[in-house]
Order: structure tokens, then sequence, then C-alpha cells
């Protein structure tokens, strides 16, 4: 019965540590199992008292809330608590004398008040922070043997499950803010685990699917184009594989239904070795979708490159730059000091060079080149 009992609440521990909307059940399991009338886990900053997680389970909320305003301060256990040896199993009689029983106002003014008698815990602190877990009676009548060994059989359990808890939460805030971060700069950002399912998706991923550039399902995310698809299932075999990125260039160009907007799609495989934590192991592949029309002017080197291509002269690739910096032709032709027949000379052996009809032309050819084989 005990095994059985053990077992199916370590099992339990762990699910919450990913779903914590399961620790309040497992508190009552607990306590209903050791005999007890509460039962507390609580992880807290030491050095500002903030409390990262607080419940407690057989205890009126506002007690706690009250405990950790008025009395976790002034708490005389609580250095001590954090010295302790973690998981060693301390007794309300063995954390303080009797006569700092009595003399403490948090004993007479909140223990006896809430009836919190016969506290017995541990210190499971993770990461430098203090964190506790036990069980208390209403009565002050102590624990019996049997109940501590189990409660001491559950606390390795607790403080792993605590550090898998913490390690979640802290990549949902960074998740989240690289997300709204991106969302700002109007670029959407996808998260696919190595079999291709959906982990994360911003807002701008969001609106996009809603337009009907993509498709986002807790399956995956789909493409219209074939050569996105190809490029996104090979991305995810590489890292599936465990292999480096498929040798591909990365990126594609995708248009909205109208053909008016392009959209740049690149991908990064984020490797195990690369994760700290986390509940993927095997890696992540982020996939961004960048509206080209907010991209960065292409560097020196880009715009080298692109000359170095099609053939383009010193001079012409100088009117390049400054067609692509947004410069007026007559503005480029008085800074440069040469005449504006001269400059229009230069730009239209530039664009017959680069095959094309118009500056929207040779800026849009411009775009691709430079995002595909540079960004």
């Amino acid at each position: 019965m005990t095994d059985d009992w053990l077992l199916e609440t370590v099992e339990r521990i762990h699910e919450a540590a990913l779903e914590p909307a399961l620790w309040p059940a497992l508190l009552r399991r607990v306590s209903v199992r050791l005999d007890a009338d509460s039962a507390q886990l609580m992880l807290v900053d030491p050095a500002s008292g903030r409390e990262i997680l607080g419940l407690m389970e057989g205890t009126d909320p506002a007690a706690q809330r009250e405990y950790v305003e008025r009395y976790f301060p002034h708490d005389i256990r609580v250095p001590r608590l954090a010295r302790s040896p973690t998981g060693r199993l301390l007794r309300e009689r063995t954390i303080w004398t009797d006569e700092e029983r009595n003399a403490s106002p948090l004993y007479h003014d909140y223990q006896r008040v809430h009836r919190l008698f016969e506290i017995t815990g541990a210190n499971i602190g993770v990461e430098g922070q203090l964190g506790w877990f036990g069980v208390g009676r209403r009565e002050e009548v102590p624990f019996e043997e049997d109940r501590v060994r189990l409660l001491a059989a559950l606390l390795p359990h607790l403080r792993q499950a605590l550090r898998t808890a913490l390690a979640l939460a802290g990549l949902e805030v960074q998740r989240k803010a690289l997300g709204d971060l991106w969302s700002a700069k109007g670029t959407a950002l996808v998260a696919l685990d190595p079999q291709g399912r959906l982990l994360f998706a911003n807002r701008t991923a969001e609106a996009l699917a809603a337009e009907g550039l993509i498709r986002l399902s807790r399956r995956g995310l789909g493409f219209g184009r074939g050569t996105a698809r190809t490029l996104l299932e090979r991305q995810l075999r590489a890292l599936a594989g465990g292999m480096p990125p498929a040798a591909e260039p990365g990126s594609v160009l995708l248009l909205d239904g109208a053909g008016d907007r392009q959209y740049g799609l690149r991908f990064l495989a984020v490797p195990a070795e690369a994760l700290d934590a986390g509940p993927r192991p095997d890696g992540v592949l982020l996939v961004s979708i960048v509206p080209l029309a907010r991209e960065a002017a292409p560097s020196e080197t880009e715009l080298a490159r692109f000359a170095a291509l099609f053939g383009v002269t010193q001079a012409e690739l100088r009117v390049l730059d400054s067609v692509v910096s947004g410069e007026a032709l007559a503005a480029y032709a008085g800074r440069r000091g040469i005449s504006l027949d001269t400059a229009r000379k230069q730009l239209k052996a530039l664009l017959a060079k680069a095959g094309c009809r118009s500056q929207k032309q040779l800026l849009r050819l411009v775009e691709r080149f430079c995002f595909l084989r540079e960004r």
C-alpha cells in the first residue's frame, strides 16, 4: 500500500512540475496520507523576501499573505532553515527552543491564531533560493515516525520538481519576451520541436496565419510554396537526426496573396547541447518570417558582392548605393559633383547589367539577392 502510494505520488510530483495547476491536489494528497491538516510548498528569494512560489493547502490564503508580508522578514527560523543541509528533516521543536517559541509574537499572534502546530519539513531550495516543503497539524501532536519517513522519501523528488518548474518558468518568460520583441519589430517567430510540432508562435505569426500566408496548428507550421515546405522538412530531419542544419541557404521568399509584400523565411536550428534546460532536450527549430520592407539597408559588403556578380563598375556601384538608401538621383549628382545626365547614364547602365527595367525592379532584385545570400 505504502509503496504503491509513494510511486504514484512521485509520478504526480513530476507531473506538477510540468503543469503547475496540479500542485494543490498533490499537497492535499500528501496531507491526507500523513494525517496532516496543512501542507506548505514555498520558494522565496532570501535577499528580497519576494515569494517566487507559495502554496499552502489547509490554510487560509490570507494567512499565507500575512506570514510573507508581516512575519517572514523577522522569523528567526528562516536563517537557520537556509543554513540547514538540503533535504534534512526539521521539526518544530528542533528549529527553535521552547523559550524562543514562547517569547515570539510569530507563535502567539500567528501560529496559535491560525492553529499551525508541529510544522515538520525540510529546506529544498534550489539555485540560491530558499525553499520549504512541510506539513503541520492543528493540534500539538508530533508526527509519527512512519509519517516522517514517508515525508523524507518525497523530498528529493520535490526538490527536482522545483528545479524543473523554475527552469520551465524561466524559459517561458524568455520565450514570451523574445516573441514580443520580434513582434514589435514586425517579425513572425515560430518554434517547432524536431517532429515539427508547434511549441510557440508570437502574435505576428498568428496574424500572418490569419491572412493565409502560413498555416499554424498544434501539428505544426505549413506553407503554400513547395520550396518552403521542402526546406522546412530538411531542417527538421537534420535536427531530429542530431546532424548539423541542412546545407541550405536557410532562407526563401514568400509573397502575400496580392504579391505586394515580400517576406523572407529563415531557419535557426538550436541543437540539444545548446539548450540549458526545458522539456525539449532534442532541440528546437526557430523559424522567422521577416517583412523585407522592414529590413535594414544592405551593407557595403552585400552591395559589393551584388556588383561583382553583375559586373558593375565602381561608379555604377555608387549609384546603386544611393538608390538603395533612398537618395534622389539629383541629390546624388550634386553630392558627387557630376551632372544629372551623367548620373542617369550610370543608372541606365546599372539597370541594363542587372536585367531590370526600373529602379523599383532593381531594388527588388537587390533585396532578394542580399537577403538570400547574407541574412
